[in-house]
């Protein structure tokens, strides 16, 4: 899809939606696990994601 009107449109969704994801981590004070499973976060650190 690279270079197409499809793959344009669907590619600036997915970066809208995943700024919209780390903006959300970096407010709730976990940006710093943004690259890391759920299952790698300590018992806090899921239970804020999970509310979040």
């Amino acid at each position: 899809m690279h270079g197409s009107w499809l793959g344009r449109v669907f590619g600036k969704r997915w970066r809208e939606e995943r700024e919209r994801a780390y903006a959300l981590l970096e407010k709730i004070g976990l940006s710093s696990a943004a690259k890391r499973y759920p299952a790698q976060l300590s018992g806090g650190m899921q239970q804020r994601l999970a509310i979040a």
